[in-house]
């Protein structure tokens, strides 16, 4: 089976082999919640695919959020990286869960209505017209 183009376009045969499908308002908070997920995991996304070394496999996927580029972009980076390297102990614990929290809402709001988090609904709302 050919790999998606991601390009997002409901009528693109590659990544819609069915045809187009409607996507709900859940496929979209299903889709912001993985999205999310996997930049926290992963640090971009999409995830990246695992090469093994001297075995030709699958190129690697054009990467189309950056979690690092972001995090300079839009959150006072130098205060975070300064707090996160000279805090010890329990309280550095709970400062570190924090900021991750405040950087996943960050992450949500700014991706709320991107065509990243629309495209994974429509692949969502896709696989679901399948399996029906």
């Amino acid at each position: 089976m050919n790999e998606p183009c991601l390009c997002g376009d409901p009528a693109c045969k590659r990544c819609f082999p069915g045809g187009s499908v409607e996507v709900t308002d859940a496929h979209l908070e299903q889709a912001l919640e993985s999205v999310v997920e996997t930049i926290m995991l992963f640090g971009e996304y999409p995830q990246p695919r695992m090469h093994v070394r001297g075995i030709l496999g699958t190129p690697p996927r054009r990467r189309l959020f950056d979690l690092h580029d972001w995090v300079i972009e839009n959150v006072d980076a130098v205060n975070w990286y300064v707090r996160m390297v000279t805090e010890y102990g329990s309280e550095f614990d709970a400062q570190r869960l924090d900021e991750t929290n405040r950087i996943e809402k960050l992450l949500r709001e700014e991706l709320r209505d991107s065509q990243i988090v629309y495209d994974k609904a429509a692949d969502i709302a896709h696989e679901e017209a399948e399996e029906a």
